[in-house]
């Protein structure tokens, strides 16, 4: 009877210890099964995306230097902004 009630507590104790993971392998099987089923929609209804726009070329790339006001000839680094907002 002893070895009975021991190899139960042991099967017991086992499962105990092995539930977790089990449980944490069927949802991430779960997610799997998810994540596979979106990427399956998703190409299915693919429709190519209009062309982006050209993005607009700075105006210090456009002209030549000595021809541009002397604010697009150099990059204000942020301590010549705050050169430029105190007066100085």
């Amino acid at each position: 009877m002893n070895t009975a009630i021991a190899l139960i507590a042991v099967l017991a104790i086992a499962g105990l210890i092995t539930l977790p993971s089990l449980l944490g392998h069927a949802r991430d099987r779960a997610i799997d099964r998810q994540l596979r089923e979106a990427a399956r929609l998703e190409s299915e209804s693919w429709v190519p995306s209009a062309p982006r726009p050209a993005t607009p070329r700075r105006i210090a790339d456009a002209t030549p230097a000595d021809s541009a006001p002397a604010d697009y000839t150099r990059s204000a680094t942020v301590a010549d902004r705050r050169l430029d907002s105190v007066g100085v």
